[in-house]
């Protein structure tokens, strides 16, 4: 995970909409570009809403099971929703963190190879953020 954080990153514009066409790939870090809160359409908490603050969403699709860590380069609000559904499925505290590289935010997903997943992003304070998914073997859990 450390050596994909400090790797280059590839620059995205987020997208706005329910159903995100913006591909993020796994185990790669993204510069994201992210739209006003008042912009966003996706299903969220009535807090992502707060003037100031900035979102965005993201596709992905892992290519194996089990847990993927979401790291952040700034304090979000973090969900994973199902593409086909907007269905947003449930985070598990992680005990993962890359502090001395500047993640500032981590959460974990149980998450299924093959299946299209949205990464979405709100309550941020900027309008560009870092962001990286990465699948964390069973071993070293």
């Amino acid at each position: 995970a450390h050596a994909a954080w400090t790797a280059p990153a590839t620059r995205l514009l987020t997208a706005t909409q329910a159903r995100a066409e913006v591909p993020i790939a796994v185990g790669s870090r993204a510069n994201l570009t992210l739209h006003p809160a008042a912009d966003l359409q996706f299903p969220r908490r009535a807090e992502a809403k707060r003037p100031g603050t900035f979102g965005g969403a993201a596709a992905f699709t892992v290519s194996v099971d089990g847990q993927h860590e979401v790291f952040l380069d700034r304090r979000a609000w973090i969900d994973i929703a199902l593409a086909a559904t907007g269905e947003v499925i449930g985070s598990l505290r992680s005990d993962r963190w890359l502090a001395c590289a500047g993640v500032n935010k981590n959460l974990g997903f149980l998450l299924k190879a093959g299946t299209a997943y949205q990464l979405q992003l709100s309550e941020m304070d900027a309008q560009a953020a870092s962001a990286l998914i990465m699948p964390i073997p069973a071993a070293q859990k």
